[in-house]
């Protein structure tokens, strides 16, 4: 493995087959293994740590499944994933097809075929993600080392400012309502909209030239 990935998170409610992909990891990549068995405790190790691959089940045995996981990490972190399942049905492989998806391995498989892709993300990883984005107006972003630059200055965000920036970044324009972003950033919270126009009063301050619009009564977008 390269210098690249340093994190891979496992969503596997199966405890024994999560065990066995870490330890098949660990025995041949250089990189840090979290295992999760639940969406929660998925969502607190991506918030704690830089993720850079999400290896999930799709059946994880909860309402949401490894998909509705992925895709909320994805808005949040921008990280790829490996879907491990069992199906592969017209309507999973629809479903999975609108995400940014790296791999999909059916169960059972084989051990070289994981480390492959794997091996593969590394490599795709590394290709792709040095570059900065440019965003307009000495605005610049790098999605592998999460750093915002204006005219190459940092620009710190706290955790939520950087969460919601990331979202607005890639709905590409498209508006993100009120509902949306309080169910992203405050799962399972209620009366959010005080904390959530403060965060988008900070978030504008340090954005200055960056457009980050509103649509009265419905919601925000980055207008890049």
């Amino acid at each position: 493995m390269g210098e690249s990935m340093k994190n891979i998170l496992i969503l596997e409610d199966e405890v024994i087959i999560a065990l066995s992909i870490k330890q098949t990891i660990k025995a041949n990549c250089d990189a840090h293994v979290h295992a999760s068995h639940d969406s929660a405790t998925a969502f607190n190790i991506a918030y704690k740590h830089s993720i850079d691959l999400l290896i999930a089940d799709i059946d994880i045995g909860e309402e949401i499944d490894g998909i509705d996981v992925a895709k909320h990490l994805y808005e949040l972190y921008d990280i790829p994933v490996l879907f491990l399942t069992s199906h592969s049905d017209t309507s999973t492989l629809k479903r999975v097809s609108k995400l940014k998806e790296i791999g999909y391995l059916i169960k059972p498989f084989r051990e070289k075929d994981l480390i492959t892709q794997i091996r593969l993300v590394d490599y795709q990883y590394a290709k792709e993600k040095t570059h900065f984005l440019d965003l307009g107006e000495g605005y610049s972003y790098s999605n592998k080392t999460k750093e915002l630059l204006r005219d190459n200055e940092h620009i710190r965000l706290t955790v939520k400012e950087h969460q919601l920036f990331l979202a607005l970044l890639n709905a590409k324009g498209n508006v993100m309502t009120y509902t949306y972003i309080d169910t992203l950033l405050w799962p399972g919270k209620v009366n959010t909209t005080g904390v959530r126009r403060q965060l988008i009063y900070r978030l504008k301050r340090k954005l200055t030239d960056l457009r980050l619009e509103s649509v009265k009564d419905i919601g925000y977008f980055l207008n890049i």
